[in-house]
């Protein structure tokens, strides 16, 4: 984190926007179609949400948020800075990696997931569940609440995947699991560990790439929703006759 000679005043400011926030709660619902027809769906809470959010309280004591892109070699550098009336600021740098086979969606999908996790990291936001309490205590005055959204519940015709083990609270693989494309990409990684344990030294993307490529899928990011989520029933299958 870079950050101006003194913060002090953006501090105190801060401090007292904080106060008043209130964390928001997921209010978007994404509804993904297994290949055997089978559905599953999640709350989760988008950029828009969170910017709703924050945008009153920060306002209100002289604060705001500027974010800036800028596309390079194979990932995208999201540059997150809390400005002060005072002059005071502070900056954080994320670096998305892009794949030269994405999509524009692809890309799209990963810059706007960075910009949400580098703004809430910066601003000290938490995630809280979207349950019948929250959603009843809702004020029309009050900003909107965000919760991290809860991991996918598969449909009765795909079979449970393993739990991951626990991760660390600002883990970025933690956060993403309200974009329907990165959740599917978590899904065919745990199918992947399940169907090849890993060895010492290998990644789980030395695992799939040459698996994609012998089934006549090309590369992962460059496969279509519908092409994703059949890879992932196939190496599950292939998973559970190992």
């Amino acid at each position: 984190m870079e950050q101006s000679e003194a913060i002090n005043e953006l501090a105190t400011a801060l401090a007292k926007a904080q106060g008043v926030m209130s964390n928001v709660v997921a209010d978007q619902k994404a509804v993904i179609q297994t290949q055997t027809k089978g559905t599953y769906s999640y709350n989760y809470a988008d950029l828009a949400s969170v910017l709703e959010g924050i945008r009153k309280p920060l306002s209100e004591n002289g604060l705001c948020v500027v974010q800036g892109i800028e596309i390079g070699e194979g990932s995208a550098m999201i540059t997150t800075q809390l400005l002060h009336t005072s002059g005071q600021w502070l900056r954080t740098h994320l670096a998305m990696p892009i794949p030269r086979e994405a999509t524009p969606q692809n890309i799209g999908s990963a810059i706007t997931y960075g910009r949400r996790y580098s703004l809430t990291a910066l601003i000290g936001l938490a995630a809280e569940d979207d349950d019948g309490k929250a959603a009843s205590e809702k004020q029309i005055d009050q900003p909107r609440q965000a919760t991290r959204p809860q991991p996918p519940t598969p449909a009765r015709e795909v079979k449970e995947l393993p739990k991951a083990a626990p991760k660390d609270a600002a883990s970025p693989e933690t956060e993403t699991k309200g974009d329907p494309a990165i959740v599917r990409h978590q899904h065919m990684s745990q199918a992947a560990m399940k169907r090849w344990p890993l060895q010492p030294g290998e990644t789980v993307a030395a695992l799939i790439g040459p698996w994609l490529k012998n089934k006549g899928y090309g590369t992962w990011f460059a496969m279509s929703p519908e092409k994703q989520e059949e890879a992932i029933a196939k190496m599950q299958e292939e998973a559970d006759l190992s």
